[in-house]
């Protein structure tokens, strides 16, 4: 009962003082909470949540824009694996019909869910949809 108290106690220390939450399997926690005020160290507050070093990185819970013009993850590092952990990235955008007509999308907008350097990481186990251009972008490839 005392550790796990200890182990709480921690968390919300490391929380409260900027430093970036681990998964048990040391991966960076990515979530809505952080995102206000940065999730990790290189990332500032807001959209993009900016991934600057390379790495383990979880999705913890949804993360979701109103904004059809912001992308929601970007890393332009290699070596990023990123875990949507079955969550998922979503904006305004929705696409219905046969032929598809989409809702919310505008010609020339930038909003990706995950923007990535290409060829040099990997994006799984999760949804990214609703977003202004494309879910992911890696250029040639992931």
């Amino acid at each position: 009962m005392r550790m796990n108290r200890w182990i709480a106690a921690a968390v919300v220390a490391s929380t409260a003082f900027g430093f970036p939450a681990l998964a048990s399997d040391g991966a960076l926690e990515i979530n809505q909470a952080c995102v206000a005020t940065g999730c990790f160290p290189g990332d500032t507050g807001g959209y993009p949540v900016t991934i600057t070093a390379p790495g383990s990185y979880r999705l913890t819970s949804n993360l979701s824009t109103h904004s059809n013009a912001v992308s929601v993850i970007r890393f332009d590092v290699e070596d990023v694996h990123l875990d949507l952990g079955g969550f998922v990235i979503s904006g305004p955008v929705t696409c219905t019909g046969t032929p598809v007509a989409c809702t919310g999308a505008s010609v020339g907008l930038q909003g990706f869910g995950v923007q990535a350097i290409p060829g040099h990481g990997s994006v799984r186990n999760g949804t990214v949809r609703g977003l202004g251009r494309a879910g992911i972008d890696a250029g040639d490839g992931m």
